[in-house]
């Protein structure tokens, strides 16, 4: 098994913004792929690889080849021989002429963001994206850009909420958002907030909460994001009532005690 991967861009004048883009877009996709191997294989160390540059080609086209090298030494080789393979599998598929309905294995959202960032056509000087290994080559042709559309494209809004534990916040930029991990699939939902109604989210921060407000998701009908309106968060463990408590609420023996009433629904009375 292969323990090098190689990007490859062509391309007579590939401006050193896009160069710096793609680049960095192609390590946090080899990144986030290491950390869902390496939790699946209950590797000691997560991510399990640093990714060394074995070599370097300037002029038309620009080749890197990185090495999966292993973090420390309790990680054992294979480790990152399985990241570039499960890699390699993730993209061919989603390379492949036949529409994809289904992430690849240990492919998630994110890793489909980084990878539309490395594909995706721009006026950068970059005409074509080639990844490849020791045993194949997968060219990111325009069949890539349709599949990734499956997932990533906004297609529908409707009014809706998501549940999950509420996690990153961040003020940067213009739109302050955070995420919430979605309880059915795991996936981090993006989610916007008006700027005044920050300190409710960082009162619930940490907790399971339920956010309302306009959802956006792709044709498949995953949500992609959701512009918050309000956010309420579950009750914490010991805030719940005990079963006695619940069961107390309740007079289901009508007043008789549970020998009485279990002797009586044997008579039949």
């Amino acid at each position: 098994m292969a323990r090098t991967i190689t990007l490859r861009l062509d391309g007579d004048e590939i401006t050193a913004q896009a160069f710096h883009q793609k680049v960095g877009a192609f390590l946090d996709m080899l990144r986030k792929v290491d950390q869902n191997v390496s939790e699946a294989l209950d590797v000691p160390a997560v991510p399990s690889v640093k990714w060394v540059v074995e070599s370097i080609r300037s002029g038309s086209p620009v080749v890197m080849t990185f090495r999966a090298n292993p973090r420390t030494d309790k990680v054992p080789a294979v480790v990152g021989e399985r990241i570039i393979a499960t890699v390699a599998a993730g993209l061919t598929e989603i390379a492949s002429p036949v529409p994809l309905h289904d992430l690849p294995p240990y492919f998630t959202f994110p890793i489909l963001e980084d990878l539309n960032s490395v594909a995706r056509p721009g006026r950068d000087g970059v005409t074509g994206i080639t990844v490849s290994t020791p045993e194949q080559t997968i060219p990111l042709s325009v069949q890539t850009g349709a599949n990734l559309d499956r997932f990533l494209r906004p297609v529908f809004q409707h009014t809706g909420s998501v549940e999950g534990v509420l996690q990153m916040v961040s003020v940067a930029g213009g739109r302050p958002r955070f995420s919430v991990r979605d309880r059915l699939s795991g996936r981090s939902i993006r989610c916007t907030v008006p700027r005044d109604r920050i300190p409710d989210v960082l009162r619930v921060f940490g907790r399971r909460v339920s956010v309302f407000g306009r959802v956006t998701t792709n044709e498949r009908g995953d949500v992609l994001s959701i512009h918050m309106e309000t956010v309420e968060a579950f009750p914490l463990d010991d805030e719940l009532p005990s079963i006695r408590e619940v069961a107390g609420k309740f007079d289901l023996t009508g007043g008789r005690s549970i020998d009485e009433h279990l002797e009586n629904l044997r008579d039949g009375s």
